[in-house]
């Protein structure tokens, strides 16, 4: 009993040496933890800080690429309108100088329709001067012309010598064939005019057609400028 009361004694003085270790003990234990809680939210801070590093960057470079995007597309939009000027502008010019090629046809064609018309007409006039005078030859006072003049003298009409007998048989049988070659004459004229005055027209169209080219190829090229 002795010994277990001097056990006791010991225990209880060393008691309070053990509780005050207990309490350093369980003291370190608290701020071990409080620094393991701090560490772990500072750990927490960080990776929260690199992952909003890594966001804001993918935020930055995606942005980036929108934007290098929208200038690629601005620039093709641009080439594309060019392009497009480019193939409106070389169109005028191809047709602008059909269209020259065509004036310069029209204008040979007319020029070589005005001589022919004049022709005709000069043709036409002729074969109606003769007519007018083989119906003059026939007529009353012609006949009695006629009458008093004989091979070698003048024709007072014409202007011609007379070298045969006149019959009054022979002037009607050359009135048909003259008559035939006004009609003949008369219908190459009107054709040859009608032509011409086609001609005229469609040359004009095309003139106007040309101008209107010119004024819509520099309308072009002021925008292709632009």
């Amino acid at each position: 009993i002795l010994k277990r009361k001097a056990t006791l004694k010991q225990i209880e003085e060393k008691l309070p040496t053990e509780e005050a270790l207990l309490k350093k003990t369980s003291e370190e234990i608290l701020q071990r933890k409080e620094r393991l809680t701090q560490l772990q939210l500072n750990i927490d801070a960080l990776r929260k800080e690199v992952e909003d590093e890594k966001y804001a960057k993918k935020q930055t470079d995606q942005k980036r690429l929108s934007e290098e995007q929208q200038l690629l597309n601005n620039a093709k939009n641009v080439i594309d309108r060019l392009r497009e000027k480019v193939n409106q502008k070389n169109e005028l010019t191809e047709e602008n100088c059909k269209l020259k090629n065509i004036l310069q046809e029209l204008e040979t064609q007319l020029q070589k329709l005005v001589i022919v018309a004049k022709e005709k007409n000069n043709a036409f006039q002729q074969a109606d001067e003769l007519l007018r005078k083989q119906k003059f030859a026939l007529s009353e006072w012609a006949k009695e012309m006629r009458l008093q003049l004989t091979i070698g003298d003048t024709c007072p009409v014409c202007g011609k010598q007379i070298d045969s007998n006149l019959s009054e048989d022979n002037f009607q049988s050359a009135l048909k064939p003259l008559q035939e070659n006004l009609e003949k004459a008369k219908k190459e004229y009107e054709q040859s005019n009608h032509a011409l005055i086609e001609a005229q027209t469609k040359y004009k169209a095309t003139e106007e057609r040309r101008t209107e080219q010119d004024i819509q190829l520099k309308k072009a090229c002021e925008a292709f400028l632009t």
